[in-house]
């Protein structure tokens, strides 16, 4: 299974369509297993990265409004060997690595259409102190990462609850 998805996220296909005629975008990479609504059109960029499994496939999808708010979809690949992990540990340490610059105000873990996921919401310590909404989803070695970047106020607003309602699981 990792291998046919990795050979497929290695093709530059996806999907955004307009969600409706306020702007949002929808985001389906292709074999992805995932949908997520953006409040415009997203940048698309595909990368290897280093991983303590080993190599990994990152999928990275951004879109930066006028206001300067920020909306990420991260979709990564891991080897084999993660989907060994406990879920636990793998949600802990992308909480660890958003909580260098920042303090955890919520936190919740639950279950996504039978995945285990995180959701989380940060006060960031860097610059203008701006708040990080997350969602994090883990299947099998793949990981779903759904965020964004607000200032101060705006993290309960109707554009991230939006952004991160939308997300859903997809067959792959």
């Amino acid at each position: 299974m990792y291998r046919r998805s990795f050979a497929a996220l290695a093709l530059p296909a996806l999907t955004c369509t307009a969600a409706a005629q306020d702007g949002w975008v929808e985001y389906r990479p292709a074999n992805a297993g995932f949908r997520v609504e953006f409040p415009g059109r997203p940048r698309v960029s595909n990368r290897e990265t280093s991983t303590r499994f080993g190599r990994a496939h990152l999928t990275a999808a951004s879109y930066e409004g006028d206001d300067g708010d920020k909306f990420y979809a991260n979709f990564t690949v891991y080897p084999p060997a993660a989907a060994a992990e406990d879920a636990s540990k793998l949600l802990d340490s992308l909480k660890l690595a958003r909580t260098v610059k920042g303090k955890i105000r919520t936190e919740r873990r639950f279950v996504v259409s039978g995945l285990p996921a995180q959701r989380h919401m940060i006060d960031w310590q860097a610059g203008t102190r701006p708040v990080i909404v997350a969602l994090d989803v883990i299947r099998t070695a793949a990981v779903y990462s759904i965020f964004c970047i607000v200032e101060y106020g705006r993290e309960d607003g109707p554009v991230v609850t939006r952004f991160l309602n939308s997300f859903a699981i997809q067959p792959s």
